[in-house]
């Protein structure tokens, strides 16, 4: 009898949904009634609840509407996802967890001891006994009483503009929101700007390739990047916000203060001062 013959026979049915003829020319031979897996499970990809034995498919816990019971451990096991929105999962070739896209939170990025460079943001009066980085550095975003940080754009046009302050972070950091503590007559229209190849000392504001940050106007004090500008109105010392959508770590940041024009208008080149300022992460 061929193999066709055997698969014939075994493959008729006796209405009860089951094979019922025995093939006898295999090895092993197949005996008894068949239960639990029939043609219609093999068809559409099922497997029926019975199906157990050695490191079978219940050793890996329940399969149902795409989700993975607490029984399944190992690299496929996922951390609880409650209270972890916007983190993605990682894993430390061990356990997986949970962690921030651009790194942990952090305010007041940077210190007096990190290399800096700029040009146009000192010319006039600051705080006294310090250069202007440490002043915006030292006041922060508080501290208003010890003097300005930046004070520049008197003597006009392209003599103070644009202006520049650049910082060398060292282990690369993803900023998303700078926050700065104005005087109320204020620089106006700016861009904050990452690098990962600028210089790391000496005049290097002006060094490498520099990429804007997406600005976010949501959260943030104006609907563009500006410090509010000349006669703004606001009170010295006022903390103005400006969040960005960055999850890119660098090296360099910078500011690049384009004029001191309101919100909405440009080209004004005149004084501006500011007090202190906040690079974060929220």
């Amino acid at each position: 009898m061929t193999r066709a013959r055997y698969l014939a026979d075994f493959k008729q049915d006796d209405g009860t949904g089951y094979a019922t003829k025995y093939a006898t020319g295999f090895s092993p031979q197949f005996s008894g009634t068949p239960t639990g897996i029939s043609a219609t499970h093999i068809t559409t990809g099922e497997l029926p609840v019975g199906v157990t034995g050695g490191s079978g498919l219940t050793a890996l816990g329940t399969i149902g509407s795409g989700v993975l019971s607490s029984g399944v451990t190992g690299a496929a096991a996922v951390p609880a996802q409650s209270g972890h929105s916007g983190k993605y999962l990682t894993t430390d070739a061990t356990a997986t967890s949970w962690s921030f896209t651009g790194g942990a939170p952090f305010t007041n990025l940077q210190t007096t001891s990190m290399p800096h460079s700029g040009i146009n943001v000192d010319e006039a009066g600051i705080r006294g006994g310090v250069g202007n980085w440490d002043a915006a550095t030292e006041n922060g975003t508080t501290n208003q009483s010890a003097g300005f940080s930046w004070h520049d754009g008197h003597e006009g046009g392209s003599l103070d503009w644009p202006a520049y302050i650049a910082i060398y972070v060292g282990a690369a950091k993803a900023v998303n929101q700078l926050k700065i503590s104005i005087h109320s007559n204020s620089f106006g229209n700016f861009e904050l700007q990452g690098s990962n190849n600028a210089n790391t000392s000496g005049t290097f504001y002006n060094t490498g390739n520099w990429t804007a940050l997406p600005f976010n106007s949501s959260g943030s004090s104006e609907t563009t990047q500006n410090g509010g500008g000349g006669s703004s109105g606001y009170v010295n010392g006022s903390v103005r916000t400006h969040n960005y959508i960055n999850n890119t770590f660098y090296t360099h940041y910078r500011i690049w203060f384009k004029d001191n024009s309101q919100p909405g208008s440009s080209g004004s080149l005149t004084g501006w001062a500011a007090y202190g300022w906040g690079l974060n992460r929220v």
